[in-house]
């Protein structure tokens, strides 16, 4: 009565679902993005220049917030606010963003707070000193070409995506991903922050509420 099994089935992976820079990846990263090296490289255009700081903006906010790329694409200057009950010091630091139920990929309205405050108000100097409103209604991640600076045309995860692939390469930081077989996406900013929250001891469902996902899939 014993079966016969032509094959075990294999044990469960442990692999991660998404591949994410260690924190000294990370900080290398980070730290490559503020130099003039990588935001005022020589012989480029006042054009690059904007799209290299819009683009070490939009990685800040993504290590910062673990929100999905999606949801900090749609996001407007409109559905940027300061929590009240903070100090002064604390609201030049902090910003509460909210990710409309339309930009949500669970279909639910939930607020994010991140310390992405400075990051803002430089992404705000960066717009307005290359003649770009930045109105309620309009996108915080915009297309700041010249046919289009005018209008509220947000930005593509494809464009940022080719633009990470590069700084990747520039830091010597592939390398390091090749040799352990790692793909770092826009997503995988999410995980990094989700994993480095979680060493850090903060409770399971306040990350749930700030991520707009399930403690079970966390």
């Amino acid at each position: 009565h014993i079966p016969e099994i032509d094959y075990l089935p294999k044990p469960p992976t442990t692999q991660t679902k998404r591949d994410i820079l260690t924190k000294d990846e990370y900080e290398k990263l980070v730290l490559y993005l503020r130099t003039n090296e990588y935001l005022k490289p020589e012989g480029s255009s006042e054009l690059e220049r904007v799209r290299r700081s819009i683009f070490r903006e939009f990685i800040g906010l993504s290590y910062n917030t673990g929100m999905r790329p999606k949801e900090i694409l749609g996001l407007t200057w409109g559905d940027v606010s300061v929590n009240i009950t903070d100090t002064k010091e604390e609201q030049q630091v902090f910003r509460i963003l909210k990710v409309r139920s339309e930009n949500s990929k669970t279909g639910k309205m939930r607020s994010v707070n991140g310390p992405v405050g400075r990051r803002l108000e430089r992404l705000k100097k960066t717009y307005e000193d290359h003649g770009m409103e930045c109105g309620s209604d309009q996108y915080i991640f915009r297309n700041p070409t010249y046919e289009k600076k005018d209008k509220n045309s947000p930005s593509h995860q494809v464009v940022f995506q080719k633009r990470l692939d590069k700084v990747l390469e520039e830091t010597g930081l592939q390398k390091e991903l090749d040799k352990t077989q790692r793909r770092i996406t826009l997503y995988s900013s999410r995980h990094f922050y989700t994993t480095l929250r979680l060493q850090n001891g903060l409770d399971i469902h306040l990350l749930s509420r700030q991520l707009g996902t399930s403690t079970t899939y966390i």
